[in-house]
């Protein structure tokens, strides 16, 4: 799980506002080790105003705790460093 120092290491790739690459590594780093032990990926496929669209893939395609990953995990991080955002998983 992503600590503090994990997302301050993404910041300063990221001041000035939000990208699909900053944001990429938000999520890579809070769930990346645990998307990835389970052959899953999570990957962010938009970013429009102040809403990040994530696409599961591999195992995290129809998993069912892939919406506690994004609510516990995901959206934590990401709202530590952009508060505004808000997650939402493409359907």
């Amino acid at each position: 799980i992503c600590d503090d120092a994990d997302l301050a290491a993404a910041v300063p790739a990221i001041i000035g506002g939000a990208t699909t690459g900053a944001v990429q590594r938000i999520v890579d780093s809070a769930a990346g080790a645990i998307t990835g032990a389970h052959g899953g990926s999570i990957t962010v496929v938009g970013l429009d105003a102040d809403v990040v669209t994530l696409r599961l893939s591999g195992a995290c395609h129809g998993c069912r705790f892939t919406d506690d990953t994004v609510r516990r995990v995901i959206e934590p991080a990401v709202g530590r460093v952009f508060p505004q955002m808000t997650v939402v998983v493409e359907r």
